[in-house]
This record gives structure tokens, C-alpha cells and sequence, in this order.
């Protein structure tokens, strides 16, 4: 459309130069008001070429924002492997999470025995909740991304693998103290010397940590999906 303007343009004046020596009634009125006429195409002059200017401007704005969409390209799909499923798993895993870090000791205060002994016994379900979240984490495609993360969304992974770690190991250790001892160990005299107790404070304390970050993991990843235009599975 530029084009047509501009060599429209070029022809009108052209015309209007070639006309006053066809016409000689026009060179007494083109002397008359020369300077006016000359005004004239300087505005129309300089009008086609600030719009030619203009569309020049546009042309290199557009290749250069397609220039960095194609250099970009590699990292956005790096970003939606890493995200897509794993985000969706990541939020799934992280209710059953949430409800066991919710399961207090007072809840078992009118049973026999010690409470932290059966809090263990109440969370210890989540123990393939906790193994499949380490899986997820690992997976190939989630890990490739991790040179595109940010420093937050880092620190937020390798929290929440330390934690599982510990956590995974004690209610393994505490389902493997079940199955050997007679329930009644519950009520032991000796229950905050044998181990127990400090397997559970341990415990505890890295299950509310994988609760936290995993919170947080989540809440980047959406900021991330976001920022790359990424649409979440």
C-alpha cells in the first residue's frame, strides 16, 4: 500500500512539472504562487517520506521480534516439556501431601501409647506419594529445563529432594519398626530412647518442608507456563 502512495506521489508532481510546459496559461499561474507550490511538495515530500520511514521502521521491528521468537523457539519447548505433565502431577501429588501434613499428634491423644507412634502410622501412607514426587522430579525432561529456571524455583527443587530423602527413609524405617514389633511398642516405657521419637521429629519436620516448597515449586511453574504463553495440561 506504501508503494502505491508513494508512487502515486512521484506522479503527481511529475505531472504537474510536465504540464507547466504543455500548458503555457499555467506558467503564469505557477509563477504567481511558486512559492506556495513550492511549499506544498516540500510537505507532501517530506510526509511520503516519513510514511516510507515509518513502514521501513515497522518491516525491521517485525523481523526482529520474528528473529527473536525463532531464538527463543528452542527454550519455550524445553520449558513445556519440563512443565507439561509434570506441573499437573506435581499439584495432584502435592494434595495428598498437604492432608498428611495436616494429621496432628492430638489426634491420637486418647489412644494408648505414644501419639507420635501412630501419627507415623497415619502418614506412613503417603510413603508412595512421597516416592512417586522423587520419581517426578527426576523424570528426563523436567531435569533438562533446569538451566532455564530461576534461582527460586531451583532452591524450591533441591529443598524438596533433600527433604524427601529424609522423610521417605524415616517411614520406611518406621513401617519396617511396625512390622517387626508387636503393636503394643506403642505403649513401651522406654518409647523417646529406643529411636522412635526422633525418627518422628524428623519426619515432621521434612514433611512440612516438602509441603512449603512444593507450594512454592508450583506456584513458579505457573508463572513460568505464563511467561512463555505455555497452556498448562
Amino acid at each position: 500500500m506504501m508503494r502505491y502512495r508513494t508512487a502515486a506521489g512521484i506522479g503527481l508532481v511529475a505531472g504537474a512539472i510536465a504540464a507547466i510546459f504543455i500548458f503555457p496559461i499555467w506558467q503564469a499561474w505557477i509563477n504567481e504562487f511558486q512559492a506556495l507550490l513550492t511549499g506544498v511538495a516540500a510537505v507532501i515530500a517530506a510526509y511520503l517520506a516519513i510514511r516510507q520511514s515509518q513502514s521501513t521502521e515497522y518491516s525491521s521491528e517485525r523481523r526482529h521480534s520474528e528473529l527473536v521468537r525463532l531464538q527463543l523457539r528452542p527454550d519455550k519447548l524445553r520449558i513445556e516439556r519440563g512443565i507439561n505433565p509434570q506441573l499437573r502431577h506435581l499439584v495432584d501429588n502435592h494434595g495428598a501431601i498437604r492432608e498428611a501434613s495436616k494429621i496432628s499428634t492430638s489426634d491420637f491423644s486418647q489412644r494408648p501409647g505414644a501419639a507420635e507412634y501412630h501419627w507415623l502410622s497415619a502418614v506412613v501412607d503417603i510413603l508412595p506419594d512421597l516416592v512417586y514426587l522423587k520419581s517426578t522430579l527426576s523424570r528426563p525432561q523436567f531435569r533438562d529445563a533446569f538451566h532455564l529456571f530461576n534461582g527460586e524455583t531451583m532452591f524450591a527443587i533441591i529443598e524438596i529432594e533433600q527433604a524427601l530423602d529424609v522423610t521417605i527413609a524415616g517411614l520406611q524405617r518406621h513401617d519396617g519398626w511396625a512390622n517387626e514389633d508387636d503393636f503394643n511398642v506403642a505403649g513401651y516405657q522406654g518409647y523417646e530412647d529406643n529411636g522412635y521419637y526422633d525418627n518422628f521429629l524428623s519426619v515432621i519436620t521434612e514433611l512440612n518442608r516438602i509441603d512449603y516448597r512444593s507450594a512454592i515449586l508450583i506456584q513458579q511453574l505457573r508463572g513460568m507456563a505464563g511467561d512463555y504463553g505455555i497452556a498448562v495440561s
